[in-house]
Protein backbone atom coordinates (compact mmCIF):
# COMPACT_ATOMS: atom_id res chain seq x y z
CA UNK A 1 0.00 0.00 0.00
CA UNK A 2 0.95 3.61 -0.51
CA UNK A 3 0.91 5.68 2.67
CA UNK A 4 0.03 9.36 2.25
CA UNK A 5 0.85 11.34 5.39
CA UNK A 6 -0.26 14.74 4.11
CA UNK A 7 -4.05 14.53 3.97
CA UNK A 8 -7.02 16.40 5.39
CA UNK A 9 -8.98 14.83 8.23
CA UNK A 10 -12.06 13.87 6.13
CA UNK A 11 -9.92 11.60 3.91
CA UNK A 12 -8.08 10.16 6.89
CA UNK A 13 -11.40 9.51 8.66
CA UNK A 14 -12.47 6.80 6.22
CA UNK A 15 -9.21 4.93 6.94
CA UNK A 16 -9.74 4.61 10.69
CA UNK A 17 -12.38 3.05 12.91
CA UNK A 18 -11.94 5.67 15.64
CA UNK A 19 -12.20 9.42 15.19
CA UNK A 20 -9.32 10.03 17.60
CA UNK A 21 -6.97 7.99 15.39
CA UNK A 22 -7.88 10.01 12.31
CA UNK A 23 -7.15 13.22 14.21
CA UNK A 24 -3.89 11.98 15.72
CA UNK A 25 -2.61 10.31 12.55
CA UNK A 26 -3.96 12.09 9.44
CA UNK A 27 -2.83 9.46 6.95
CA UNK A 28 -4.47 7.70 4.03
CA UNK A 29 -3.40 4.30 2.72
CA UNK A 30 -4.38 3.02 -0.70
CA UNK A 31 -3.36 0.56 -3.37
CA UNK A 32 -0.93 1.82 -6.03
CA UNK A 33 -3.51 1.03 -8.71
CA UNK A 34 -6.55 2.31 -6.80
CA UNK A 35 -9.29 2.95 -9.37
CA UNK A 36 -7.35 1.63 -12.35
CA UNK A 37 -9.58 0.09 -15.01
CA UNK A 38 -12.70 1.69 -13.50
CA UNK A 39 -14.77 4.52 -14.99
CA UNK A 40 -16.36 7.08 -12.66
CA UNK A 41 -19.07 9.24 -14.21
CA UNK A 42 -19.48 12.58 -12.44
CA UNK A 43 -23.02 13.83 -13.13
CA UNK A 44 -22.73 17.44 -12.09
CA UNK A 45 -21.69 20.93 -13.24
CA UNK A 46 -18.81 19.69 -15.41
CA UNK A 47 -15.16 19.07 -14.53
CA UNK A 48 -12.21 21.40 -15.03
CA UNK A 49 -10.36 18.50 -16.61
CA UNK A 50 -7.21 20.46 -17.38
CA UNK A 51 -6.39 20.90 -13.69
CA UNK A 52 -2.94 19.60 -12.78
CA UNK A 53 -4.55 17.89 -9.77
CA UNK A 54 -5.64 15.13 -12.15
CA UNK A 55 -3.15 12.68 -13.61
CA UNK A 56 -2.67 13.13 -17.38
CA UNK A 57 -5.40 11.33 -19.28
CA UNK A 58 -7.47 10.53 -16.18
CA UNK A 59 -10.32 12.93 -17.02
CA UNK A 60 -12.38 12.55 -20.18
CA UNK A 61 -15.01 14.69 -21.82
CA UNK A 62 -18.34 12.92 -21.62
CA UNK A 63 -21.20 15.17 -22.61
CA UNK A 64 -22.62 18.60 -21.91
CA UNK A 65 -26.31 17.76 -21.72
CA UNK A 66 -27.29 21.37 -21.00
CA UNK A 67 -26.61 22.82 -24.45
CA UNK A 68 -25.79 21.63 -27.94
CA UNK A 69 -22.06 21.69 -28.59
CA UNK A 70 -21.20 22.59 -25.01
CA UNK A 71 -17.96 21.57 -23.32
CA UNK A 72 -18.21 19.42 -20.17
CA UNK A 73 -14.72 20.64 -19.20
CA UNK A 74 -16.24 24.08 -18.55
CA UNK A 75 -17.23 24.26 -14.88
CA UNK A 76 -18.07 27.81 -13.86
CA UNK A 77 -19.64 26.62 -10.60
CA UNK A 78 -16.79 24.37 -9.49
CA UNK A 79 -19.00 21.80 -7.80
CA UNK A 80 -18.38 18.97 -10.26
CA UNK A 81 -14.64 19.60 -10.22
CA UNK A 82 -14.63 19.42 -6.42
CA UNK A 83 -16.57 16.14 -6.47
CA UNK A 84 -14.28 14.68 -9.13
CA UNK A 85 -11.26 15.72 -7.07
CA UNK A 86 -12.47 13.74 -4.06
CA UNK A 87 -13.16 10.69 -6.19
CA UNK A 88 -9.90 10.63 -8.10
CA UNK A 89 -7.51 13.61 -8.02
CA UNK A 90 -3.89 13.13 -6.98
CA UNK A 91 -3.82 15.40 -3.90
CA UNK A 92 -7.32 14.71 -2.56
CA UNK A 93 -8.67 11.60 -4.26
CA UNK A 94 -9.77 8.28 -2.84
CA UNK A 95 -9.03 6.32 -6.05
CA UNK A 96 -6.20 8.17 -7.74
CA UNK A 97 -6.00 6.02 -10.90
CA UNK A 98 -9.71 6.04 -11.79
CA UNK A 99 -10.90 7.39 -15.14
CA UNK A 100 -13.22 10.34 -14.52
CA UNK A 101 -15.85 11.22 -17.13
CA UNK A 102 -17.48 14.66 -17.05
CA UNK A 103 -21.26 14.50 -17.55
CA UNK A 104 -22.54 18.04 -17.30
CA UNK A 105 -26.23 18.34 -16.45
CA UNK A 106 -26.15 21.66 -14.54
CA UNK A 107 -25.54 24.71 -16.73
CA UNK A 108 -23.23 27.64 -16.07
CA UNK A 109 -25.79 29.25 -13.74
CA UNK A 110 -26.24 25.98 -11.78
CA UNK A 111 -29.67 25.20 -13.26
CA UNK A 112 -30.89 21.93 -14.73
CA UNK A 113 -33.96 20.38 -16.32
CA UNK A 114 -35.49 16.92 -16.50
CA UNK A 115 -34.36 16.71 -20.11
CA UNK A 116 -30.73 17.52 -19.26
CA UNK A 117 -30.56 14.93 -16.50
CA UNK A 118 -32.12 12.18 -18.59
CA UNK A 119 -29.90 13.06 -21.55
CA UNK A 120 -26.85 12.79 -19.32
CA UNK A 121 -27.92 9.41 -17.95
CA UNK A 122 -28.71 8.17 -21.45
CA UNK A 123 -25.19 9.07 -22.54
CA UNK A 124 -23.80 7.12 -19.58
CA UNK A 125 -25.88 4.05 -20.41
CA UNK A 126 -24.56 3.97 -23.96
CA UNK A 127 -21.00 4.57 -22.78
CA UNK A 128 -21.14 1.83 -20.14
CA UNK A 129 -22.37 -0.66 -22.72
CA UNK A 130 -19.69 0.45 -25.18
CA UNK A 131 -16.74 0.32 -22.79
CA UNK A 132 -17.59 -2.91 -20.97
CA UNK A 133 -15.60 -1.76 -17.93
CA UNK A 134 -16.54 -1.60 -14.26
CA UNK A 135 -18.28 1.70 -13.60
CA UNK A 136 -19.53 3.89 -10.78
CA UNK A 137 -21.92 6.81 -11.28
CA UNK A 138 -21.87 9.70 -8.80
CA UNK A 139 -25.17 11.60 -8.62
CA UNK A 140 -25.20 14.90 -6.74
CA UNK A 141 -28.84 15.52 -7.55
CA UNK A 142 -32.33 14.44 -6.67
CA UNK A 143 -35.94 14.96 -7.63
CA UNK A 144 -39.32 15.33 -5.97
CA UNK A 145 -42.71 14.83 -7.54
CA UNK A 146 -44.34 11.67 -8.84
CA UNK A 147 -43.60 12.17 -12.54
CA UNK A 148 -39.93 13.05 -12.05
CA UNK A 149 -39.56 10.26 -9.49
CA UNK A 150 -40.68 7.67 -12.01
CA UNK A 151 -38.55 8.94 -14.88
CA UNK A 152 -35.37 9.31 -12.83
CA UNK A 153 -35.86 6.03 -11.00
CA UNK A 154 -36.37 4.14 -14.25
CA UNK A 155 -33.23 5.65 -15.77
CA UNK A 156 -31.14 4.81 -12.72
CA UNK A 157 -32.44 1.25 -12.54
CA UNK A 158 -31.47 0.77 -16.19
CA UNK A 159 -27.92 1.86 -15.39
CA UNK A 160 -27.70 -0.56 -12.49
CA UNK A 161 -29.02 -3.41 -14.64
CA UNK A 162 -26.28 -2.55 -17.13
CA UNK A 163 -23.74 -3.25 -14.37
CA UNK A 164 -22.91 0.22 -13.04
CA UNK A 165 -22.84 1.03 -9.33
CA UNK A 166 -24.86 4.18 -8.59
CA UNK A 167 -24.01 6.40 -5.62
CA UNK A 168 -26.43 9.21 -4.73
CA UNK A 169 -26.25 12.12 -2.32
CA UNK A 170 -29.03 11.91 0.26
CA UNK A 171 -29.73 15.64 -0.01
CA UNK A 172 -29.07 18.75 2.08
CA UNK A 173 -32.64 19.45 3.14
CA UNK A 174 -32.69 17.99 6.68
CA UNK A 175 -35.62 15.79 5.70
CA UNK A 176 -36.46 12.15 5.11
CA UNK A 177 -34.30 11.03 2.17
CA UNK A 178 -37.11 8.65 1.14
CA UNK A 179 -38.90 11.71 -0.26
CA UNK A 180 -36.25 12.11 -2.96
CA UNK A 181 -35.19 10.11 -6.00
CA UNK A 182 -32.94 8.32 -6.67
CA UNK A 183 -32.12 8.27 -2.93
CA UNK A 184 -35.26 6.22 -2.30
CA UNK A 185 -34.07 3.30 -4.44
CA UNK A 186 -32.79 0.29 -2.52
CA UNK A 187 -30.40 -0.60 -5.36
CA UNK A 188 -28.60 2.77 -5.03
CA UNK A 189 -26.00 3.57 -2.36
CA UNK A 190 -27.52 6.64 -0.69
CA UNK A 191 -25.07 8.71 1.34
CA UNK A 192 -25.56 11.14 4.22
CA UNK A 193 -23.15 13.70 5.62
CA UNK A 194 -21.35 13.73 8.97
CA UNK A 195 -19.20 16.51 10.37
CA UNK A 196 -15.73 16.35 11.86
CA UNK A 197 -17.16 15.26 15.22
CA UNK A 198 -19.00 12.25 13.76
CA UNK A 199 -22.39 13.91 14.06
CA UNK A 200 -24.92 14.05 11.25
CA UNK A 201 -24.65 17.48 9.71
CA UNK A 202 -27.68 19.64 10.46
CA UNK A 203 -28.57 19.91 6.75
CA UNK A 204 -28.08 16.26 5.82
CA UNK A 205 -31.18 14.33 4.92
CA UNK A 206 -31.78 11.25 7.03
CA UNK A 207 -33.92 8.18 7.59
CA UNK A 208 -34.05 4.54 6.51
CA UNK A 209 -33.28 5.31 2.86
CA UNK A 210 -29.81 6.56 3.85
CA UNK A 211 -27.51 3.56 3.55
CA UNK A 212 -24.29 5.01 4.92
CA UNK A 213 -22.66 8.24 6.06
CA UNK A 214 -19.32 9.70 5.04
CA UNK A 215 -17.37 12.88 5.87
CA UNK A 216 -18.80 15.97 4.24
CA UNK A 217 -17.73 19.07 6.14
CA UNK A 218 -14.72 21.26 5.30
CA UNK A 219 -13.49 18.78 2.70
CA UNK A 220 -10.68 20.13 0.56
CA UNK A 221 -10.61 19.28 -3.13
CA UNK A 222 -9.75 20.60 -6.56
CA UNK A 223 -10.90 24.12 -7.46
CA UNK A 224 -12.31 25.32 -10.75
CA UNK A 225 -9.27 27.48 -11.48
CA UNK A 226 -5.76 26.28 -12.21
CA UNK A 227 -3.81 25.56 -9.05
CA UNK A 228 -6.72 26.29 -6.73
CA UNK A 229 -8.55 24.27 -4.11
CA UNK A 230 -11.73 24.79 -2.14
CA UNK A 231 -13.40 23.55 1.03
CA UNK A 232 -16.99 22.40 0.57
CA UNK A 233 -19.74 20.84 2.67
CA UNK A 234 -22.68 18.63 1.84
CA UNK A 235 -23.88 15.19 0.93
CA UNK A 236 -22.34 15.61 -2.52
CA UNK A 237 -18.94 15.55 -0.83
CA UNK A 238 -19.94 12.47 1.16
CA UNK A 239 -21.19 10.65 -1.93
CA UNK A 240 -17.88 11.36 -3.68
CA UNK A 241 -15.96 9.60 -0.90
CA UNK A 242 -18.18 6.54 -1.35
CA UNK A 243 -17.76 6.60 -5.14
CA UNK A 244 -14.00 6.62 -4.68
CA UNK A 245 -14.18 3.58 -2.41
CA UNK A 246 -16.40 1.82 -4.96
CA UNK A 247 -13.75 2.47 -7.61
CA UNK A 248 -11.09 0.95 -5.37
CA UNK A 249 -13.20 -2.16 -4.83
CA UNK A 250 -13.91 -2.57 -8.53
CA UNK A 251 -10.21 -2.35 -9.34
CA UNK A 252 -9.52 -5.19 -6.92
CA UNK A 253 -12.54 -7.23 -7.99
CA UNK A 254 -13.98 -6.04 -11.33
CA UNK A 255 -16.44 -8.94 -11.52
CA UNK A 256 -18.47 -7.64 -8.57
CA UNK A 257 -22.09 -6.70 -9.26
CA UNK A 258 -23.67 -3.47 -7.96
CA UNK A 259 -25.54 -5.44 -5.29
CA UNK A 260 -22.35 -7.16 -4.12
CA UNK A 261 -20.47 -3.86 -3.95
CA UNK A 262 -23.21 -2.20 -1.92
CA UNK A 263 -23.43 -5.16 0.45
CA UNK A 264 -19.65 -5.13 0.97
CA UNK A 265 -19.52 -1.38 1.69
CA UNK A 266 -22.32 -1.60 4.23
CA UNK A 267 -20.90 -4.67 5.97
CA UNK A 268 -17.38 -3.24 6.16
CA UNK A 269 -18.54 0.15 7.48
CA UNK A 270 -17.76 1.35 10.98
CA UNK A 271 -20.81 0.71 13.17
CA UNK A 272 -22.27 2.69 16.08
CA UNK A 273 -19.79 5.59 15.84
CA UNK A 274 -22.19 8.38 14.82
CA UNK A 275 -24.63 10.70 16.57
CA UNK A 276 -27.82 12.66 15.83
CA UNK A 277 -28.90 10.28 13.08
CA UNK A 278 -32.70 10.60 13.30
CA UNK A 279 -33.63 6.99 12.49
CA UNK A 280 -30.78 6.54 10.00
CA UNK A 281 -28.51 3.45 10.02
CA UNK A 282 -25.41 4.01 12.15
CA UNK A 283 -22.80 3.26 9.49
CA UNK A 284 -19.69 5.25 8.59
CA UNK A 285 -17.68 4.63 5.43
CA UNK A 286 -14.48 2.64 5.98
CA UNK A 287 -11.80 1.40 3.61
CA UNK A 288 -8.45 -0.27 4.08
CA UNK A 289 -5.75 -1.81 1.93
CA UNK A 290 -6.38 -5.48 1.41
CA UNK A 291 -5.39 -8.32 -0.87
CA UNK A 292 -7.40 -9.22 -3.94
CA UNK A 293 -8.31 -12.76 -2.96
CA UNK A 294 -9.71 -11.82 0.44
CA UNK A 295 -11.67 -8.84 -0.91
CA UNK A 296 -13.20 -10.81 -3.76
CA UNK A 297 -14.09 -13.65 -1.42
CA UNK A 298 -15.80 -11.17 0.90
CA UNK A 299 -17.64 -9.74 -2.10
CA UNK A 300 -18.72 -13.25 -3.05
CA UNK A 301 -17.09 -13.44 -6.49
CA UNK A 302 -14.11 -15.16 -8.08
CA UNK A 303 -11.02 -12.91 -8.42
CA UNK A 304 -10.29 -11.73 -11.96
CA UNK A 305 -7.38 -13.38 -13.75
CA UNK A 306 -4.77 -10.79 -14.82
CA UNK A 307 -4.96 -10.17 -18.55
CA UNK A 308 -8.55 -11.32 -18.88
CA UNK A 309 -11.37 -8.90 -19.52
CA UNK A 310 -13.43 -8.34 -16.35
CA UNK A 311 -16.84 -9.98 -16.11
CA UNK A 312 -19.68 -7.89 -14.79
CA UNK A 313 -23.09 -8.03 -15.54
CA UNK A 314 -34.97 17.75 -9.24
CA UNK A 315 -33.51 19.61 -6.82
CA UNK A 316 -29.75 19.84 -6.67
CA UNK A 317 -28.05 18.11 -3.75
CA UNK A 318 -25.38 20.77 -3.93
CA UNK A 319 -24.96 23.00 -0.88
Amino acid sequence: CIRDTNVQEPLARINFRRLSDARDRPIYQYEANAGQGVVAYVVDTGIFGDSLDFAPGNVERGVDATTSGGDPFVDTIGHGTHVAGIIGSQPYGVAKAVTLVAVKVFNNTNQTTDASVIAGLSFIFDDVVRRQQPAVINLSLGARGNRTHRILNMAVECLIKAGAVVVAAAGNNNEDACQSSPAVLSSVITVGNVDNSDRRHANSSFGPCVDIFAPGVDSASTGRLAGSFRLRNGTSVSAAFVSGVVARLLTICPAATPAQVKDFILKSSTKEALFNLRASPNRLLFVECTDQVRTCQDLGVVPAVPGNAPRWLWHSNQP
